[in-house]
C-alpha cells in the first residue's frame, strides 16, 4: 500500500477571502504537481480531504490526474484541530493506495506518528503543495519513499 500525504496548495490570505481558496499560484503549483504525479504513474483508489475549501480544491485538482474513479471524500478528522492519531487508526484498515490532503500541524504529526518505528525520520516539512509518499507492505511498519516540493 502506498499513501500520499499532501498539504493543500497556497491559499489566499484570510484578509482577502476568509474562506481561503487556492491562490492562482497555488492552483498552478497543484496542477503541476498533478502532472508530476501522472508522470510517476501515481494511482490511488481513494482520496480523503478535510472539506476545508483549499484542501477540497487541491484534492479535486489532483484526483483528475491520478485516478479514474477514486472516491474523493470529506473526512472532518483531517481538520487542523483534530487528533491525527484518529486518522492513523483508520489507515490500519486500508490496504489500497490512497491520498490524504490536509493541513498543518495535522499532517506533520501524522507523518511523524506513522514513521515512528523508522530509524531515520526525515524532517517533516510541509510547505503548501508538498507531498510525501509512504509505503507499507504486509501490514508492517510504514516507510518513507519520497517527497516532492512544489
Amino acid at each position: 500500500m502506498k499513501l500520499y500525504l499532501v498539504r493543500h496548495g497556497e491559499a489566499l490570505d484570510k484578509f482577502i477571502d476568509s474562506e481561503r481558496p487556492l491562490s492562482e499560484k497555488g492552483q498552478a503549483a497543484i496542477k503541476q504537481l498533478a502532472i508530476n504525479l501522472g508522470q510517476r504513474k501515481v494511482y490511488v483508489e481513494w482520496l480523503w480531504h478535510s472539506g476545508i475549501q483549499r484542501a477540497e480544491e487541491t484534492a479535486h485538482l489532483l484526483v483528475k490526474q491520478i485516478s479514474n474513479n477514486a472516491l474523493c471524500e470529506i473526512d472532518e478528522q483531517l481538520c487542523p484541530e483534530e487528533d491525527p492519531l484518529d486518522i492513523a487508526k483508520k489507515l490500519n484498515a486500508k490496504n489500497d493506495n490512497g491520498m490524504i490532503v490536509g493541513h498543518l500541524p495535522h499532517l506533520g504529526i501524522l507523518v511523524a506518528h506513522l514513521l515512528r518505528n523508522c530509524k531515520t525520520i526525515p524532517t517533516i516539512n510541509f510547505s503548501p503543495g508538498t507531498i510525501y509518499c509512504l509505503k507499507r507492505e504486509n501490514n508492517k511498519d510504514w516507510q518513507f519513499c519520497w517527497k516532492l516540493d512544489p
